[in-house]
C-alpha cells in the first residue's frame, strides 16, 4: 500500500513500472497528471481513484494491470492516451466522465472482461476500432450521455446522435437484433457482434431486408450478413447474384451453405 505525498503533482513516467505486489495506491488531490507507464505492470493493483485535480492520464498508464477491476476516473480528466488500460484484463465496467473530450489509440486493447462503457457528452469523436472497443469481448452495452452532441445510445448499441445510423453493436450482446426504418447500418457495425443470433428487419425499409435472420439488401439480390451465432444450415435466398465480402466471417455454428444458382459473385 503506497499513499503519495500531498504535496506531489505529476506520477512520473514509469515510476511504479512492474510493482507487482502494489495493491493499494492513494493518489492526492495535489496531483493534475499521470506519466506514461506510471503504473504499468502492476498486477496486484485491483482498485484505483483518479482524483478531479488530475488533467492528463498519459498513454500505458496501466498498461497491464490485469488484476485492476474497478477505476474511478476523476471529473477534471480532459484525455486519455492511447493504451492508457491496455491489457487491463480484469476490469469489468468504465465510465468515461463528462469532461473527457478525447481518447487514443488502443486504450481498451485487451479488456476482454468489461461489460459496460459509458461516454460522457463532451466525447465527440468515438473510433471504436481505434480504440480497440472491438477488443472487449465481454462487451454488452455501450451507453452515451443524453447531452453528447454527436452520438447517442439504444438498446446497449451505440448510435449517431439522431439514432438514425447504427455506429456498433457490442460485441456480446446476445439475441435478435432488430433494424428499425429509419436506421441506416455503417460499415464495420456488425463486425463483432458475436452474440447476435438473427437480423430483423422492417418490411417498409428503403434499403434492407431480411429472410431466415440473414441480412439482405431490399431487392434481395445481395446477401449482406450472416448472424455469427446463427446455427445451422444456412440456404441463401432465391435471386441473389452477389455474396458481400465478410458475410459468414466468424460463423463458426453454420454447419452447411447453398448457394443458388443465380449467384455471380
Amino acid at each position: 500500500s503506497v499513499t503519495i505525498n500531498g504535496t506531489v503533482t505529476k506520477i512520473d513516467n514509469y515510476v511504479f513500472y512492474n510493482c507487482r505486489s502494489l495493491t493499494t495506491i492513494t493518489i492526492p488531490d495535489s496531483v493534475t497528471s499521470i506519466g506514461e507507464g506510471a503504473f504499468s505492470g502492476c498486477t496486484g493493483l485491483t482498485s484505483i481513484t483518479i482524483p478531479d485535480s488530475v488533467t492528463s492520464i498519459d498513454s500505458f498508464a496501466f498498461y497491464n494491470c490485469s488484476g485492476l477491476t474497478n477505476v474511478s476516473i476523476g471529473s477534471g480528466v480532459t484525455h486519455i492516451d492511447g493504451n492508457a488500460f491496455d491489457r487491463c484484463s480484469g476490469l469489468t465496467s468504465i465510465t468515461i466522465p463528462d469532461s473527457v473530450t478525447s481518447i487514443g489509440a488502443d486504450v481498451f486493447y485487451g479488456c476482454a472482461s468489461i461489460t459496460a462503457i459509458t461516454f460522457g457528452p463532451s466525447l465527440t469523436d468515438i473510433n471504436v476500432f481505434n480504440a480497440r472497443i472491438t477488443d472487449c469481448n465481454s462487451l454488452t452495452t455501450i451507453e452515451v450521455s443524453d447531452e453528447n452532441a454527436v452520438y447517442s445510445s439504444r438498446d446497449g448499441m451505440l448510435f449517431d446522435k439522431n439514432k438514425t445510423t447504427l455506429i456498433y453493436v457490442p460485441n456480446n450482446k446476445q439475441g435478435t437484433l432488430n433494424i428499425s426504418a429509419e436506421t441506416t447500418i455503417r460499415e464495420g457495425a456488425l463486425s463483432y457482434s458475436y452474440g447476435i443470433s438473427a437480423i430483423e428487419v422492417a418490411e417498409d425499409h428503403a434499403a434492407y431486408s431480411s429472410q431466415g435472420g440473414i441480412l439482405y439488401n431490399k431487392q434481395k439480390t445481395q446477401i449482406i450478413r450472416v448472424p455469427r451465432k446463427l446455427q445451422g444450415e444456412v440456404t441463401i435466398a432465391a435471386g441473389v447474384t452477389s455474396i458481400a465480402e465478410y458475410t459468414f466471417s466468424g460463423c463458426i455454428e453454420v454447419t452447411s451453405i447453398t448457394i443458388p444458382a443465380s449467384v455471380t459473385k
